[in-house]
Order: C-alpha cells, then sequence, then structure tokens
C-alpha cells in the first residue's frame, strides 16, 4: 500500500547570538552531565481495520510529543499492511539541545530573552508536530504488520546515538495477520504497548500478552508494558530505568 503524503521531519536548530562564548560553552558541557538521558522513542500508530482506538492514539501520540526533552528523538509511523516500508513514516523530530547561558543574573536582559526565544521556539515545534498528528487521517489498512513496525523500529535503534534509551511504543491491539518474521535486535529496549485493544476473550488477550511479551524478551527487550486506553504514560519513567 502506498501513502500519497510524505513524511513529515521536523529537525529543529538554532543558533542564538552569545550561545557559543567559552563561557557557554563550559556551562553547557558542565549541565549535559546532569540532564536526564535522552531518547530515541519509535512510536507505532495501529492504522488496521480491527484496531478502533485511531483518533485516541493520535493523542497519545500528542502526549507523547508533549513528555519530550532536549536531544530527545521521536519516530511516529503507521502500522499497516506493510508496516516495514519508508512510507509508513508519519513525522520525525528531535529535540534541539540549547546551551546554558551560564548567567544566573536574574535581570540580564539578554539571557532572559535567548531564555524566551528558546521555550517559545520549543512550544512551537510540538505543537506544529500535534497538529500534524491530529490532522492526520487513517488509511484503515485491511491486513496488520506488527512485526514488520518492530523490524523498522530496530533500524531506527542501530542508527542513534548509543547513550539514547530506546524506547518502543506501539497503540495497538498486536494482531499481526501478515506473518513475517524478521529478526530483530531490541537490545536494551524497553517497550509500551499504549491503549491495548483487548479481545472481549480475556483468554485470548491473555495469550496475545504472553505471546509479545516473549518475543519482546528474546529481541533483547528489558521491560515491557501494556497499559489500557485509560492509563497515563509516563516517558520519563522509562528514562530511569
Amino acid at each position: 500500500m502506498v501513502l500519497k503524503k510524505l513524511p513529515f521531519i521536523l529537525v529543529f536548530t538554532v543558533c542564538l547570538a552569545g550561545c557559543q562564548s567559552d563561557k557557554g560553552n563550559t556551562a553547557s558541557s558542565e549541565a549535559a552531565k546532569k540532564q536526564a538521558p535522552r531518547s530515541i522513542v519509535v512510536f507505532g500508530i495501529d492504522d488496521t481495520g480491527s484496531y478502533e482506538l485511531w483518533d485516541q492514539a493520535k493523542s497519545i501520540a500528542c502526549r507523547i510529543v508533549d513528555q519530550l526533552q532536549p536531544g530527545d528523538i521521536l519516530n511516529c509511523r503507521r502500522i499497516t499492511d506493510s508496516s516495514y516500508l519508508d512510507t509508513c513514516l508519519i513525522l520525525k523530530l528531535e529535540m534541539p539541545v540549547f546551551e546554558e547561558q551560564g548567567n544566573s543574573n536574574p535581570f540580564d536582559r539578554k539571557a532572559k530573552k535567548i531564555t524566551r526565544q528558546q521555550d517559545s521556539g520549543i512550544k512551537a515545534l510540538k505543537r506544529e508536530a500535534c497538529n500534524r498528528l491530529s490532522a492526520l487521517r487513517s488509511i484503515n489498512s485491511k491486513r496488520t504488520d506488527i512485526n514488520g513496525f518492530v523490524a523498522a523500529a530496530a533500524d531506527r535503534f542501530a542508527l542513534a546515538p548509543k547513550e539514547h534509551k530506546r524506547i518502543l511504543i506501539l497503540a495497538s491491539d498486536l494482531e499481526d495477520n501478515v506473518g513475517y518474521q524478521p529478526k530483530v535486535n531490541l537490545a536494551g529496549a524497553q517497550v509500551a504497548v499504549l491503549g491495548f485493544q483487548s479481545s472481549k476473550d480475556p483468554v485470548k488477550t491473555q495469550r496475545v500478552k504472553q505471546s509479545w511479551t516473549k518475543k519482546f524478551t528474546e529481541a533483547g527487550a528489558t521491560r515491557i508494558v501494556f497499559l489500557p486506553l485509560e492509563e497515563k504514560f509516563n516517558l520519563d519513567q522509562f528514562k530511569g530505568d
């Protein structure tokens, strides 16, 4: 299946006057040691007929965008009948890392102005990404390729900086009916299935959870959680592990 729209890539870079001083560089290097771990998040939204929570999944994706911190990378993709294809990319968002001003003087107008510009840029970046997600329309694929999505995510993890936390997120019922069996490497990754759509048969739902928990674990994932729609997801908790 071919998606007509090109993927949306947001790579936000800003150079502000005064940020490149030796003093600023020293302060930023010290701050970098103290900041929270950076992460690469690959988020898959199930865009198939069996998944009934499309709009809610988009809202979940927006909440993830709001939680992104400097240096984080988000790769958001559709889960379709051919999820490994590059055309499944919805958006890629790289959060900028600004250098510290190295000035604690609350009356420094220049430093305050630069900080306001940075904050405004971050808000605009996130708002643009969420607007893109909110406007996204479903293609309602007739089949579901979960394994292809996981393989695509593993490829993105392999390209990310080594120090980044790997976080794989799926909004799906995990009902794969395509049947690809790629070998994937999720070493050190953490997996969250959000907005998990259960079957009316609890036994079937338990089997699905057990089967995917086994697959993710065998691929090297260190943590797997399933959260129903009403449960909130905290990205920082995954970064801390």
